[in-house]
């Protein structure tokens, strides 16, 4: 009995408020129709007058601005204080370099061999290195 007058008064209460969602509705419609209808308007005459299509919100417009003042300001500060360079003028090209290794892959030799004259480094081919001693692994 409860269910049944649950669901009486649920639909008497439906009944009584459709006008007014019925009305709200209409209003609606009638309202988005005028905006759009005022939208198309101003978009076709912003698009033969050559404006831009894109008007952006107004928080859009305030960032814009605001990153256009500190870009002014970056500049100004650069002007006024450049920043220093450094050129460096380098011309010379990696040294190749031979490495020579035993029989066990101990280190024997070690050559640069340079290619430019003007940067000639003296060659550590009779400088002796420290032999490491290999050991063999096992394979279990």
């Amino acid at each position: 009995m409860f269910d049944f007058l649950k669901t009486f008064f649920q639909g008497l209460i439906y009944l009584l408020l459709s006008p007014v969602i019925l009305a709200f509705l209409a209003i609606y419609m009638v309202y988005s129709f005028f905006v759009f209808l005022f939208m198309f308007i101003k978009r076709v005459i912003m698009f033969f007058k050559g404006e831009n299509m894109k008007e952006g919100m107004k928080i859009d417009k305030v960032s814009q601005l605001h990153l256009d003042n500190q870009d002014a300001e970056k500049e100004a500060l650069q002007a006024v204080n450049p920043t220093p360079m450094i050129n460096v003028q380098s011309t010379s090209a990696p040294q190749p370099i031979i490495i020579q290794t035993d029989e066990q892959g101990r280190l024997k030799n070690i050559k640069v061999l340079n290619t430019n004259p003007v940067d000639a480094q003296p060659s550590i081919e009779n400088q002796v290195f420290q032999q490491l001693e290999a050991k063999e692994k096992d394979n279990d």
